[in-house]
């Protein structure tokens, strides 16, 4: 057989997995062509592409609308502005009609031949209900991509395992769990059976409240070992602002996931109730204690945010933080009086210390 043939065999093969590209959009006409030139450039063309419009007032649309042209693969969907993107990949799954979803955002871009090593690695894991991926930060200059680094949850080393059996291989390597939407690609179906929805109140930390429930239900979880995904950072610094509308999100998200512990927690191994615990947990840490936030929210403004923002009644909530203390990291059960009481007395140098060294581990590359 001849190598033309049997490249075309295996093309054939991989046309067999089909993905779904759900894209939410909100004032991005600089980053949206970019993003669908990625797209197109792709040499693998079993995909359909949803570009959900939160509203845009620029010229998001109109440069869409040039850029997809007539290509049948490309769906157009305009909504009035929520400002919640969990809204429209929501809308997005329900739309969705391949075996995969990708979850993208509007000024990202894929690498050159992701899509066919996607394709691939699906077919070696045996079609897993999640499939983890890698992806790089960073920047363009001149046309040029800059990475800044490189991030994974799982090496396909480890071969295909439950999601529950990831959870527990962070907890024993105390690590953080990747949290965005883009870390894997996901199997639309096993989504839909299992109700895996974000919650569409929430304007922040819907991937981290979403991605450990989605791995928690996994039977199958697979990786793929290429770099597919590009996350482009915005130019200039970092805003270190939170609004009051974060802030009740970052405590909702809390809520739900402290809720879904209590519900849960009989069916968790121990190794997966500490990452339950210690995930749960470092939302409370980074947002409620950080002294860059908590400056800026005295601590009576806080504490009604929390108990304003939880899904249950603070006294329904408090048994169930207190049920995941003991799985905390004696990192975290030190911590957290320590800061408090350095920062009712004004000594925020410590403080900052603390969060400057969680800062630059979280930046540091994952090369397991």
């Amino acid at each position: 057989m001849s190598a033309e043939m049997t490249n075309s065999l295996r093309m054939e093969a991989l046309r067999k997995v089909t993905f779904s590209i759900v894209i939410p959009m909100y004032n991005i006409e600089r980053g949206i062509e970019r993003c669908l030139r990625s797209i197109l450039a792709q040499n693998y063309d079993a995909f359909e592409v949803l570009l959900l419009d939160d509203g845009s007032s620029d010229a998001t649309l109109s440069r869409c609308r040039g850029m997809i042209d007539a290509d049948p693969r490309f769906r157009l969907i305009a909504q009035p502005h929520t400002g919640r993107p969990s809204i429209l990949r929501n809308m997005g799954l329900a739309m969705a009609s391949c075996e995969y979803v990708i979850f993208m955002d509007s000024d990202d871009t894929l690498e050159l031949g992701a899509l066919e090593q996607l394709a691939a690695s699906v077919e070696r894991g045996g079609h897993p209900d999640v499939l983890e991926t890698r992806f790089q930060s960073g920047f363009e200059k001149d046309g040029q991509w800059i990475s800044t680094g490189e991030k994974y949850n799982l090496s396909s080393a480890a071969g295909v395992i439950s999601g529950c059996g990831l959870l527990a291989r962070i907890a024993r390597e105390k690590r953080q769990l990747v949290c965005n939407g883009y870390s894997g690609i996901y199997r639309r179906a096993f989504l839909l059976e299992k109700e895996l929805l974000q919650k569409e109140t929430l304007s922040l930390y819907e991937d981290n409240e979403w991605l450990p429930r989605v791995l928690f239900a996994a039977e199958k979880v697979a990786a793929c070992d290429s770099i597919y995904y590009h996350y482009v950072r915005s130019g200039g610094t970092m805003t270190t602002a939170l609004s009051p509308d974060s802030l009740r999100s970052v405590a909702e998200a809390t809520g739900w996931m402290t809720c879904f512990f209590v519900a849960n927690q009989s069916r968790m191994p121990s190794e997966v109730r500490r990452f339950w615990a210690n995930h749960t947990f470092n939302a409370l840490f980074w947002y409620f204690f950080n002294p860059r936030y908590s400056r800026q929210f005295p601590s009576a403004q806080w504490r009604a945010i929390w108990n304003e923002s939880s899904p249950v009644a603070s006294a329904e909530l408090r048994p169930g933080m207190i049920a995941m203390l003991p799985y905390l990291s004696w990192a975290k059960r030190l911590a957290w009086p320590l800061i408090r009481l350095i920062s009712s007395c004004g000594l925020l140098f410590p403080a900052r210390g603390y969060f400057a060294l969680l800062s630059g581990i979280q930046a540091g590359f994952r090369k397991r």
